[in-house]
């Protein structure tokens, strides 16, 4: 990070990546035991969440000290993944602390959510008023209906196939996409 911010940081703006901290409470158990927690034990769930909040905000500390900004990606977070039950019951409140602690450094945050997530974008709304300025969605989703639920609220980025676009098109493809 730091050969990024001294190369090219004073022409452009740059940012780094954190995985938010209930999708990286699934990657130290995996989705079928996480899961399998939501309804067996979970305050097991909540004590994840914790553990990986802790380890999100001194990364995040890391990004911000470098003089970068973070973004968050919360794939998991995902209505294709979970219910918009308990990505308020496990997910909305970590995310919201890590973002919460970002802002309390001075910066602001964009969200990224993969797949569905149509059911919980009045709580991404929501969180602009503590600090995050954009959400970055998945293609499957309808921008101009995003933009109506909370496009008066953030920035919308994304919503471009990262498959067959990003990866497999050409730059006039790509360019084609971008609004």
């Amino acid at each position: 990070m730091k050969y990024l911010k001294d190369a090219i940081c004073d022409e452009v703006p740059c940012s780094a990546g954190i995985v938010g901290p209930f999708s990286n409470a699934f990657f130290l158990i995996g989705t079928q035991e996480m899961t399998r927690l939501f309804f067996k034990n979970p305050e097991a769930v909540h004590k994840l969440c914790e553990i990986s909040l802790q380890t999100c905000i001194e990364y995040a500390k890391v990004i911000i000290n470098l003089g970068l900004t973070p973004t968050i990606s919360e794939p998991l977070g995902s209505c294709t993944i979970i219910s918009p039950k308990h990505f308020g019951k496990f997910c909305l409140q970590y995310l919201r602390r890590l973002v919460e602690f970002i802002n309390s450094k001075g910066k602001a945050t964009v969200i990224h959510i993969c797949g569905k997530t149509e059911k919980i974008w009045n709580d991404i709304g929501e969180m602009a008023s503590i600090g995050v300025v954009g959400f970055s969605m998945d293609n499957i989703v309808s921008l101009a209906e995003c933009k109506k639920t909370i496009g008066d609220k953030m920035r919308m980025l994304g919503n471009v196939d990262p498959s067959n676009v990003m990866y497999a098109g050409t730059s006039k493809e790509i360019r084609g996409c971008c609004y």
